[in-house]
């Protein structure tokens, strides 16, 4: 099993100056999706000086190097039609870029880990991590 990890946590974690990824039990593998990926990229690109922008290019650089990249194909875009149906007849329909995290995390049998656990936690059948403590 793996744990897909959520922009939030990244961004956490750039913020706090860390250069490590969270570490997992002996069993389980961090993974990121495409979409935290471009959200990243954006974050990158969108920085306001050019010693910001190195940082989170340097970051970048470790989240992926550390984190394998789980793709957006048929087996999630099924997966995400699934769950934005589902949502939607509940009332209680998540923002369009997390329900793609949570779709690649379901239809590839992983978990979120995650600071917008209220978000998340109303997909039904995700587990949701909290993501790290500060520290």
């Amino acid at each position: 099993m793996g744990v897909v990890i959520d922009t939030s946590v990244l961004v956490e974690l750039e913020r706090q100056g860390r250069d490590t990824i969270p570490s997992f039990g002996q069993d389980e593998t961090g993974f990121l999706s495409g979409i935290v990926l471009s959200e990243l990229l954006v974050g990158v690109l969108m920085a306001r000086t050019d010693r910001a922008r190195a940082y989170r290019e340097r970051f970048l650089e470790v989240v992926t190097r550390e984190l394998p990249m789980l793709p957006f194909a048929a087996r999630e875009a099924r997966e995400h039609a699934r769950l934005q149906v589902g949502l939607r007849r509940a009332g209680t329909p998540i923002g369009e870029r997390d329900l793609i995290i949570a779709a690649t995390a379901l239809a590839n049998g992983h978990s979120v880990m995650t600071y917008n656990v209220r978000e998340f936690a109303q997909v039904r059948g995700l587990e949701v991590l909290p993501g790290p403590s500060a520290g």
